[in-house]
């Protein structure tokens, strides 16, 4: 199992959340404790012994508790994907001011949950296949029904990695062949530029 991730970093509004979690004046020590508690089974969709209605686990302040659920739960993930261990996760979470008591709590429920947690995130990496390699090759179409002059036709094949379906955790290797024009080729050369810029101003890349 492996991922390929840089370095763990968290966005700023993320962080707010995390402050706010570990603020026992927002949150307090009973909801701080479900809210812990529940956070790995709603990454696993293993809802069944839990309430996951934040308005009942908490009933003030809904606006703030939503805001640091979610931001626990991007660090639950964030931490997982990057294989934190124990100690590193603690170190991370130190860094939002939580007290000893939380601070134990939230890492126990890490160190205890993270191999569910990576097992997941390895399952839903590998649901759509991932494009491992691309290859071309350019043909000329000398006549057609609809056209008589000479024009490029792009080959383009993308082989993918996808998880099997079984429970062996094997890889199978898939392979989608098209034809395009140099305009159809330059319309998706562009879109994958546009991409990969969304992805990198997400990612707080520069």
């Amino acid at each position: 199992m492996y991922f390929l991730f840089t370095e763990m970093k968290l966005s700023p509004k993320v962080g707010i959340g995390l402050k706010r979690l570990g603020n026992q004046n927002l949150i307090a020590s009973d909801s701080f404790k479900k809210l812990v508690e529940i956070s790995p089974d709603i990454v696993l969709k293993n809802h069944g012994s839990h309430k996951t209605d934040l308005k009942e686990l908490c009933t003030s302040k809904s606006d703030i508790v939503k805001e640091c659920f979610a931001a626990l739960l991007i660090l639950l993930v964030e931490a997982a994907s990057h294989d934190l261990d124990d100690k590193s996760f603690r170190s991370v979470v130190e860094s939002y001011n939580f007290n000893p008591d939380r601070l134990k709590l939230l890492t126990d429920v890490y160190e205890k949950r993270k191999k569910d947690l990576r097992s997941v995130l390895f399952r839903l990496q590998h649901s759509i296949p991932q494009i491992i390699d691309v290859s071309w090759r350019l043909d000329f179409c000398i006549k057609s029904s609809t056209c008589s002059d000479n024009f490029p036709i792009f080959f383009i094949q993308l082989i993918g990695e996808a998880a099997t379906d079984n429970t062996s955790g094997g890889i199978i290797i898939k392979k989608y062949n098209f034809l395009c024009s140099l305009e159809e080729l330059e319309e998706l050369v562009s879109g994958l530029k546009d991409a990969t810029r969304h992805i990198e101003s997400l990612a707080g890349i520069k």
